[in-house]
């Protein structure tokens, strides 16, 4: 855990328009369990009321938070096991052309942080800062987080859009629109993450197979946790994994259309927030909770507007065994098989993505050059299955994961010292559990 923020780091800001009117104090509006302010080296626990002032740390314990309030329009929470330093607030500064510019600034040094600004007027910028990028808007909600020991910092934008920067790297940015997210780390901690489907074929399902008809056909998942809250929010992630892994055409995924669509993202997401939801006992613990979400393939694609490809019959979540007695050793073995190239394709669509310059991805170099797309096919080859997931449809899902420090040094050689020292990603769809907590 990081207990003093370094500013010889690179920093994370987001910079928003705010209004300077009234002091240079934020106060404590709302908050839950432990939380503790540190004012002058003397740590104190916080209270309603409590007046936040520049040099101020906030923090807060396991199920704990508190909402901070900058103006009637403008605040930010701070939620569970999460520090953050008050840098500035309400403070002057002069911009290139002599304007003065009102300066907020938080430093976030572990946890999250969701800010709240609906009243950004001109000549302000708020600021969040983490180890690695700088970000900025005017007038958003959006919600940064930091892990501590890798530096990881997840920025996820729920109104308006932000320019995240790469600190020290000022020609490195991207900007991300409602309800997409975007990743950034040291090269030497970033994870590489992606998904892929494989399906089985009606001929290797055999005779016995029977197609369902649309009408009866319904996407399942299965969900588990010590509190019904938890189990039902893990049942309805799990069910828009399932859900963004089916095809809406051979080639393209609910997921690859969500990404370039924020309207479809919501519209998905709102619909498997609606799910029908039944309570049942888990097998072998009575101390635990499980819930099982589904949706109708019909009704779900109706609402979308177009048909979801290639499914045959009611997917619901089984486990190895039972995937093997009913379908043998191989369908199994080319199931997973084709589960993982669609993993790598995916995996390597994620790289391409890779932001090298304000206007520039590594997609950019691989057009001009073979030898880049190649050279990245060879590094998603070491990527690792962290995850197998099995479904009474005869499908497969793998999760697949890659270290990302292989991407520079395997690429260098070929491309020049382009890459920086951070990872900064393309914006994706958010998603549905970040989606459903920050909304």
């Amino acid at each position: 855990m990081i207990s003093k923020f370094l500013f010889a780091f690179p920093i994370f800001s987001l910079m928003l328009c705010m209004r300077a009117e009234g002091q240079s104090q934020g106060k404590i509006k709302a908050l839950q369990g432990s939380v503790k302010i540190i004012q002058q080296d003397k740590e104190t626990p916080a209270t309603l009321e409590t007046i936040i002032s520049p040099s101020d740390t906030l923090m807060t314990g396991p199920h704990s938070y508190c909402v901070v309030e900058l103006d009637p329009n403008n605040m930010f929470r701070v939620k569970q096991n999460t520090e953050v330093k008050i840098a500035k607030i309400k403070s002057e500064s002069h911009s290139p052309e002599g304007k003065v510019v009102i300066e907020y600034r938080l430093d976030l040094m572990r946890g999250t942080l969701t800010a709240k600004l609906n009243k950004l007027p001109p000549d302000s910028k708020f600021d969040i800062s983490s180890p690695v990028a700088i970000a900025g808007a005017t007038g958003t909600a959006y919600t940064v987080e930091v892990d501590p020991e890798s530096q990881r910092t997840r920025v996820s934008v729920l109104d308006h859009e932000v320019l995240v920067q790469s600190v020290n790297e000022p020609g490195k940015s991207v900007k991300i629109q409602k309800f997409e997210e975007v990743n950034a780390s040291p090269w030497s901690s970033t994870l590489i993450r992606a998904e892929g489907r494989g399906a089985l074929s009606e001929a290797i399902l055999g005779k016995s197979f029977i197609k369902e008809a649309e009408e009866k056909t319904e996407i399942l998942s299965r969900g588990e946790g010590s509190s019904l809250e938890e189990a039902q929010t893990r049942s309805l992630h799990q069910l828009s994994k399932i859900v963004g892994q089916l095809h809406i055409d051979s080639k393209t995924t609910l997921d690859d259309r969500m990404n370039q669509d924020s309207a479809l993202t919501q519209k998905v997401y709102e619909l498997i927030s609606h799910a029908d939801q039944t309570q049942t006992s888990p097998q072998g613990s009575n101390e635990s909770f499980q819930i099982i979400s589904k949706l109708k393939l019909d009704a779900f694609s109706q609402a979308l507007g177009f048909p979801l490809y290639g499914i045959t019959q009611s997917i619901l979540p089984i486990s190895l065994a039972e995937y093997s007695n009913k379908f043998g050793a191989l369908a199994r073995v080319t199931t997973l098989r084709a589960a993982q190239v669609e993993g790598d394709r995916n995996l390597a669509e994620i790289i391409f993505e890779t932001v090298i310059s304000s206007h520039t991805t590594l997609e950019d170099f691989a057009v001009k050059n073979d030898t880049v797309r190649t050279t990245v096919q060879g590094v998603v080859k070491g990527a690792q299955v962290k995850d197998i997931q099995y479904f009474s449809d005869g499908s497969i899902i793998v999760s697949m994961e890659l270290q990302g420090d292989g991407i520079p040094q395997s690429l260098q050689p070929m491309m020049g010292d382009v890459f920086g020292k951070n990872y900064l990603s393309s914006p994706r769809h958010i998603e549905f559990n970040k989606f459903e907590e920050e909304a």
